[in-house]
Parts: structure tokens; C-alpha cells; sequence
């Protein structure tokens, strides 16, 4: 009857032991995101990103935004302290080459929290 019990116990803690590790994205790690928005290729300045955390998919609203800033001479945007997870990146500007608004986003994955760059795509 111990035996059973012990059995049990063991088959337990290796049910729960296995289960992989859930990302929880957001504030609070080592990682950052310097995104650059470009349109066929060209980089759009005054754009603004927006960032929405635990998803892949277009959210209705966003958890932060940036405006991008100039970085040796590329428009930036920059999101720090973020957590290993998935987020979804959008973003919006101007395109002086065809002079429409551009707007897109496109879903990421943080596996390590390090230093990261994106070329976001954005289209009419």
C-alpha cells in the first residue's frame, strides 16, 4: 500500500515538473526593442509604434508607445525592460515618396533578454 502511495507521489511531481515554462510578456526584464519602421524598404520618420504584450494577434487597444527618435540618422523606436514573451508591434507614419499614411504590425517573440532590432513593415 506504500508503495502505491509513493507511486503516485513520483508520477505527480513528474506531471508537474514537465510543464514548460509560460512566457509572461511585458515590463520588468533585461530585454529591449529598437524597432525601425519602413515602408518598401524606405525608413519612415515621425512614425509612432505602439506595443501590446502577451499576444500574436492584432489587439484592439495597445499596452505602450513611442514616437521614433532619430539614431544615427534612422527613425527609432525603443521599448526597454521588456520580459521574454510574445508581443505584437504596429506602427504609423507619413511616406514622403508616395505621401500616403502607412500603418502595420506584424507579431515578435522575445526568446532572450538582450538588445534586439526589428525593420517593421508598414503599408498603405
Amino acid at each position: 500500500m506504500k508503495f502505491r502511495y509513493f507511486l503516485v507521489f513520483v508520477c505527480c511531481i513528474g506531471i508537474f515538473s514537465c510543464r514548460k515554462e509560460e512566457l509572461i510578456a511585458g515590463k520588468g526584464g533585461n530585454a529591449s526593442l529598437s524597432i525601425i519602421p519602413q515602408h518598401h524598404g524606405l525608413n519612415i520618420p515621425n512614425s509612432k509604434v505602439y506595443i501590446k504584450y502577451n499576444t500574436k494577434n492584432t489587439p484592439s487597444y495597445y499596452d505602450d508607445s513611442v514616437q521614433t527618435i532619430m539614431q544615427n540618422g534612422i527613425p527609432t523606436a525603443v521599448f526597454t525592460q521588456l520580459k521574454k514573451g510574445n508581443y505584437y508591434i504596429y506602427g504609423t507614419g507619413f511616406d514622403t515618396s508616395v505621401m500616403q499614411n502607412v500603418k502595420g504590425g506584424i507579431p515578435y517573440t522575445i526568446e532572450n533578454e538582450t538588445a534586439q532590432t526589428i525593420y517593421l513593415p508598414i503599408t498603405e
